[in-house]
């Protein structure tokens, strides 16, 4: 019988944690679905910790090609008229499937809904609670180009999309969920589900070299200079290049000053100026770039104990 839901789960050496996902899955208070595990070339015992589950569960291997390849498998693969995605560092709450069909059935036209989180650290504390602005659902593109606001763990997207869309671009290594979101965006309405649905782990960031936040931005500039190529997208978001490139930019340079990298947060937010001079937002980041470490820091301690 061919399950309503299919749930793709990628995962890469982590077979310590992985049943955790799957058996939120499990847990789910909707029980029409399957769950494939794309085994990204693990070198663990990931096969092994996945045994035992009924036949509702698809184990696929495949060599090392990236979460988007890995995603890629799944939906190619996948039965059901759903698809949803769960990190294997992530869970789901029971109630998960159930709430976004929910929505799915009070908006017909939706193509992808999302859902609240709650945020961990890498060993589990809580960082915050996030729930979605009321802006961001239906016609959502031009808001999605200015922040990726869609976590990949809290997607359930209709079957078509992916008929529609394809898959991710598997040359991308990072960004490449949000760069998907946009291109679903351009043809489908999006909708949310405000209670926090998934448990999601904030990731360390593995980098090959250098700077992480310098690594990471330039890796965010690549899937930029993709999206604004795109056929489909790029007459619709050029008004919004030269703002997207300087929010993206502002953000890393605020994330630098945050690490106290005044060298690099000034050369961000000088980028974040030229890209778009006349958003006043970036020019704080520039000032704060000149003040001494230990001053920030003061500065900092002062806003806390306020």
């Amino acid at each position: 019988m061919t399950p309503r839901v299919s749930i793709v789960i990628p995962t890469y050496n982590r077979s310590t944690i992985v049943r955790r996902a799957v058996d939120s899955v499990f847990a789910q208070t909707f029980h029409d679905f399957e769950v494939l595990v794309v085994d990204d070339g693990s070198s663990d015992n990931t096969r092994d910790a996945l045994s035992g589950y009924d036949d509702r569960l698809r184990y696929i291997f495949q060599k090392n090609q990236g979460p988007a390849a890995a995603r890629n498998h799944g939906m190619q693969l996948a039965r059901g008229a759903f698809i949803g995605f769960l990190d294997s560092d992530d869970l789901y709450f029971p109630n998960n499937i159930e709430a976004h069909l929910r929505q799915f059935n009070a908006n017909p036209a939706t193509g992808l809904v999302y859902s609240g989180c709650e945020i961990v650290d890498h060993q589990g504390n809580p960082i915050r609670t996030f729930r979605p602005n009321p802006m961001d659902r239906g016609e959502v593109l031009e808001r999605l180009i200015r922040y990726n606001f869609i976590t990949s763990s809290t997607v359930l997207m209709r079957r078509v999309c992916f008929d529609q869309v394809g898959g991710m671009n598997t040359n991308l290594w990072f960004a490449e969920d949000w760069y998907y979101w946009l291109r679903i965006a351009a043809r489908f309405p999006i909708d949310f589900v405000e209670e926090p649905l998934v448990r999601y782990q904030r990731s360390q960031v593995a980098l090959s070299h250098g700077n992480p936040i310098e690594e990471i931005a330039r890796k965010n500039m690549e899937m930029f200079r993709l999206l604004f190529a795109d056929s489909d997208l790029a007459v619709r978001l050029a008004p919004l290049k030269s703002e997207a490139y300087s929010r993206a930019y502002a953000n890393y340079a605020a994330m630098a000053l945050e690490g106290y990298q005044l060298d690099l947060a000034r050369r961000l937010a000088l980028r974040a100026i030229g890209s778009k001079p006349g958003r006043l937002a970036s020019y704080p980041l520039l000032f704060k770039s000149f003040l001494p470490s230990a001053l920030l820091r003061r500065l900092r301690g002062w806003r806390r104990g306020a």
